[in-house]
């Protein structure tokens, strides 16, 4: 009598696993444009800004903003600078 014996194959990971962003929350201090100035330089760098709420004032009276962020891993490039490195010269 044969046995036919059903084994399971290990399950291969065919793409590596997508690096994971790292969440942030950071408080600044100052006012509703010169907390949304420095957002765009962290913008433009490659962080997600996700949210900014007004925060509690400081002890010494100065406007606070909360500001959520998502910050890519190491390596990690934005579409635009990697298009603007491979772009064919006419």
């Amino acid at each position: 009598m044969d046995l036919l014996v059903i084994r399971k194959r290990a399950s291969r990971q065919v793409l590596p696993s997508e690096p994971v962003w790292d969440q942030r929350t950071i408080m600044l201090v100052g006012d509703r444009p010169e907390v949304q100035r420095i957002c765009r330089e962290w913008e433009d760098v490659g962080w997600q800004v996700m949210t900014i709420d007004q925060g509690r004032p400081t002890d010494a009276g100065h406007t606070t903003h909360v500001v959520r962020v998502a910050v890519p891993p190491l390596g990690w490039q934005p579409t635009r600078q990697l298009l603007g490195e491979h772009q064919l010269e006419p």
